[in-house]
């Protein structure tokens, strides 16, 4: 069987190329889902209680503050039908 060289090298040079062409697709990927689970894991942080400095931390004073304001208002509101 004669083999047509030119014909075997253009092949192996375009499976080169594909393979070229699928690496740079992966890393590009990898970066891309590495960003994405970088932005992931901030938000993750903000969701949990950590001492004051997460959204949790703030919305949790906020129910603090507003429990409180409705339990003074009821005293007042006591006060003035008295």
């Amino acid at each position: 069987m004669l083999v047509n060289w030119n014909l075997a090298s253009a092949a192996v040079w375009a499976t080169l190329e594909s393979l070229v062409i699928l690496g740079t697709a992966i890393y590009a990927f990898q970066r891309i889902f590495r960003k994405i689970d970088k932005r992931l894991d901030k938000i993750e942080y903000q969701l949990h209680n950590n001492g004051g400095e997460s959204m949790k931390d703030a919305i949790d004073r906020i129910e603090s503050d507003i429990i409180e304001l409705k339990i003074n208002q009821a005293i007042i509101k006591t006060k003035l039908e008295a």
